[in-house]
């Protein structure tokens, strides 16, 4: 029988000791490494933690403001703007803790949940819900309602919400019907301020004509014993991929605001595009007016061609 050399059986034998597992025979040499143990899988992510409600919560109905439009994916035409005469509704039934919602061109009904978003292990700051109308059948629109509280909502008597949906038209075309709305606990009459003023810092949200996204802050000044406001708008125009299109300052003008009133508006003075039309109309939320919030639909000019957006804006003291 050949013997192993002498070399190969010293580093067999090391092989062996890093393996922890060789045997021999006569006939030779054999070995059967030890399998190495499969590695510890991962723990599965947190869930996001349900809020303890969805939206607001009042005993009295909401104050609501939304605006909310159609057009074509396809070659961004707007198909239907928004208009004034929109009307946004969202109430709380504590009986039952459930949400009723009504929306331009969509069966009124209860908000169902069908999912939270947010991130794993924290409370969700947003929820994904369908409407079920009282009589019965679906329908395809979401409504995206932010968690009051959250980083996205950050207010105490204000929140904010969207609606998305898609249908094909008479030709096959998508269509997209989208909008947004601002509701809160409205400021009693007897509770407003007829002294004093007030400076509100806000936040803009909104969507233009062809479907892009605006953001951008708002600032409104009231002098309560006069019954004066004055202000600005500042909406930024997202690119595709964050807000960095700067549309300028639309400074308030023709506002109207009577001392003792809980409602406010105005139009803007448009950068570039003065004498085109414009609004924003707006009312107070919580306790001496702690919190404002509005709806508004401008003009903007971008590159030599005018656009249309709208939009709402929430801001407090």
């Amino acid at each position: 029988m050949r013997q192993v050399p002498l070399a190969f059986a010293l580093a067999l034998s090391t092989a062996c000791t890093a393996l922890a597992g060789c045997g021999g025979s006569s006939g030779g040499v054999s070995s059967t490494p030890t399998p190495s143990p499969s590695p510890t899988p991962a723990p599965p992510p947190a869930p996001v933690i349900m809020p303890e409600h969805i939206g607001l919560v009042s005993s009295e109905p909401f104050s609501v403001l939304g605006l909310g439009h159609e057009f074509r994916p396809e070659d961004a035409v707007e198909t239907q703007p928004a208009s004034q005469a929109q009307q946004v509704e969202i109430s709380y039934n504590a009986a039952d803790e459930t949400y009723l919602i009504g929306l331009p061109g969509f069966e009124a009904g209860a908000l169902n949940t069908l999912s939270y978003d947010g991130t794993g292990g924290q409370v969700a700051t947003s929820t994904w819900n369908s409407i079920e109308p009282s009589g019965g059948g679906s329908q395809s629109v979401r409504v995206s309602l932010q968690v009051p509280g959250s980083g996205f909502s950050p207010w105490t008597y204000t929140s904010l919400g969207s609606w998305y949906d898609e249908a094909e038209d008479d030709e096959g075309r998508i269509v997209r019907r989208e909008g947004v709305f601002a509701y809160g606990i409205p400021t009693s009459p007897l509770d407003m301020p007829l002294s004093g003023t007030a400076s509100y810092g806000g936040d803009v949200i909104g969507r233009t004509a062809d479907g892009n996204y605006v953001g951008g802050t708002a600032a409104l000044d009231f002098d309560f014993g006069s019954g004066t406001l004055t202000g600005s708008m500042h909406p930024l125009l997202s690119d595709g991929w964050d807000l960095s299109i700067d549309l300028g300052t639309y400074a308030f003008k023709d506002t109207s605001f009577a001392k003792g009133s809980t409602t406010f508006s105005g139009s803007f003075d448009v950068p570039g595009l003065p004498g085109e039309p414009s609004w924003f109309e707006g009312a107070f939320n919580g306790p001496q007016a702690a919190e404002v919030m509005a709806r508004w639909q401008a003009p903007y000019l971008l590159e030599g061609k005018q656009g249309a957006m709208f939009g709402i804006m929430i801001g407090e003291k």
